[in-house]
């Protein structure tokens, strides 16, 4: 049996859900940080992509806790970076560190497949997450 997951602590979803739980294990839509405004002078992206990390990262916990599991129960979690050079990898994945324990999760980073300026609804994003969870008896 497949049920949608929505909680409104994390972006309002279109035509889609935010996740769905089939036979005890949740599964998320893509989800981004939202658009901020660059942080400093500098027009530094490092702030950007840290801030837009933690909100994916914070908008993903409660989609999972509305699943009724937590960042524990992870299992896989993609991440697709726009310009994943070694500066800016190092940034998401000290930002990632900070939601999980030493052990982790399996995690796949990749360069986004959505072009840097590429039109609404993706101008402005720097990263886009799922997940897998097992929430199996929690649900």
């Amino acid at each position: 049996m497949k049920k949608a997951i929505y909680t409104d602590k994390a972006p309002e979803p279109g035509h889609y859900n935010q996740a769905v739980v089939v036979n005890g294990v949740l599964y998320t839509s893509g989800i981004c940080g939202e658009y901020l405004p660059k942080h400093g002078a500098s027009g530094s992206i490092g702030p950007f992509l840290e801030a837009q990390t933690t909100l994916c990262l914070n908008y993903i916990k409660s989609i999972v806790e509305e699943a009724g599991g937590t960042l524990v129960d992870l299992v896989r979690v993609d991440a697709d970076i726009v310009d994943m050079t070694e500066d800016r990898f190092k940034i998401f994945d000290e930002t990632y560190a900070k939601f999980f324990e030493k052990a982790g999760v399996p995690k796949e980073d990749l360069p986004a497949r959505f072009p840097r300026n590429a039109s609404l609804p993706w101008k402005g994003y720097e990263i886009m997450m799922a997940v897998v969870a097992d929430v199996s008896g929690k649900e």
